[in-house]
């Protein structure tokens, strides 16, 4: 008999899906976690897929770190974090904005993962809000880390402002970044002359670090219009 099986049988006579064990983690907690995920995936479906049809199953229930069971999934980058989080979506009632005890959101921790896929299906849900904790921006992060596909799908959404300001007064254009990076804040209307903590804009910042926005910018028009003749 399998794990699968196992759990099946374990709530139908009675066993507590949502008991909670060593560090505030329940049963789908450890179920969503990489040791038990990584290796051998549709075991790991099934046993999920067991859980989630228990009676009563809470879908949020958080550990000591204040981390979901969806917030653990989405940080760990392998194909079964995917399908977890596509399952969980599937459920109204699961909190995708949900914070740990750091103030990181569940979108903060796939961008962290580098976990593209899982946050362009936490963006696409018309509640998702990428500006929640200015200590941990998504958008800051993958900025300064220079992760232009995952600049692009944050700025994919109206929800994402670029000219919100983290914990520190700072702006996401003022960043030490790519010109790419730079150009997709701008085309999607970064603001150049507010001021961050500083007392600096965008615009004299970015002057400073010996970047030309005018030439910039001109450039990424002519490379397009050079494509489009191809």
């Amino acid at each position: 008999m399998g794990k699968p099986q196992i759990v099946t049988k374990l709530i139908r006579y009675g066993s507590n899906a949502n008991a909670i064990g060593p560090h505030g983690k329940t049963p789908l907690h450890v179920a969503v976690g990489r040791n038990h995920c990584y290796k051998s995936h549709a075991p790991c479906k099934d046993t999920i897929n067991a859980l989630l049809q228990a009676p009563g199953i809470d879908l949020d229930p958080r550990d000591e770190n204040g981390r979901t069971p969806l917030s653990i999934a989405v940080g760990l980058n392998m194909s079964v974090s995917v399908w977890f989080v596509e399952t969980m979506l599937n459920n109204p009632n699961v909190d995708i904005n949900s914070q740990d005890i750091h103030g990181k959101t569940v979108l903060y921790h796939s961008v962290e993962s580098r976990n593209i896929r899982a946050a362009e299906l936490l963006l696409s849900q018309s509640h998702i809000n990428p500006n929640l904790n200015t200590t941990y921006l998504p958008l800051f992060f993958a900025v300064s880390n220079r992760m232009e596909a995952m600049v692009k799908s944050l700025l994919s959404t109206k929800a994402t402002d670029p000219n919100r300001k983290d914990s520190r007064g700072r702006l996401a254009l003022t960043l030490p970044t790519s010109n790419e990076i730079i150009k997709l804040l701008i085309k999607a209307g970064t603001k150049l002359d507010i001021p961050d903590s500083t007392g600096l804009t965008a615009r004299e910042t970015i002057f400073q670090a010996g970047i030309d926005i005018e030439q910039l910018m001109r450039a990424s028009e002519i490379g397009k219009k050079k494509s489009r003749r191809y």
